[in-house]
C-alpha cells in the first residue's frame, strides 16, 4: 500500500533547521535512501537538500529509525464519580441564577418577559423572510 508520501509524490526538505533540530543519524537515510534509488535528490545547494519519491516507481518510501523511542506518557484520566454519597452532601440553600428568581411569581413573570422578548426580535425578520409570499407565511404556520 503506497504510503501518504509516495501517493502526493511530496517532497522532503533538509537545510539547516532540519539539521539543528533531528539527529545525524536520521537526516543520513534521507542519503541512504537517494543511493538505493528510493528517493531522489531534486535540489542541493549548501546545506540544504530537497528529496521526493521518484514519479513511475512502485518503491514504497517507509522511513524507520533505530534510534530509542518513547510511547507518550498521559496523565490518568481523573474519576467522574464522586468522592462521597450524595446524600451525605449539604444542600444548596441558592439554586437559582438570581436572587429575584427565589420568588416563584416574580420568576415566571422574568420567563414570560423573556420570551415575549425574542418573540418582539423574531417578529420583523418573519416579516422581511415570509412578507413577499402570497399568503405572508400563514402556509408555513399551519401544522
Amino acid at each position: 500500500m503506497p504510503t501518504p508520501l509516495h501517493k502526493r509524490s511530496l517532497k522532503s526538505l533538509q537545510g539547516k533547521l532540519e539539521r539543528a533540530l533531528y539527529p545525524a543519524a536520521g537526516l543520513a537515510k534521507f542519503q541512504a535512501m537517494a543511493d538505493a534509488g528510493t528517493l531522489e535528490r531534486v535540489y542541493s545547494e549548501g546545506s540544504t537538500q530537497i528529496f521526493r519519491v521518484p514519479r513511475g516507481k512502485d518503491a514504497l518510501a517507509v522511513l524507520s529509525t533505530t534510534l530509542d523511542t518513547r510511547a507518550p506518557t498521559y496523565p490518568a484520566p481523573r474519576s467522574t464519580q464522586l468522592a462521597q454519597p450524595v446524600y451525605t452532601l449539604k444542600a444548596v440553600p441558592e439554586y437559582s441564577w438570581s436572587a429575584l428568581g427565589q420568588s416563584q411569581p416574580v420568576a415566571i413573570v422574568l420567563w414570560l418577559l423573556a420570551i415575549y422578548a425574542l418573540l418582539a426580535l423574531g417578529l420583523p425578520v418573519a416579516a422581511i423572510l415570509f412578507g413577499g409570499l402570497a399568503t405572508r407565511g400563514a402556509g408555513a404556520a399551519d401544522p
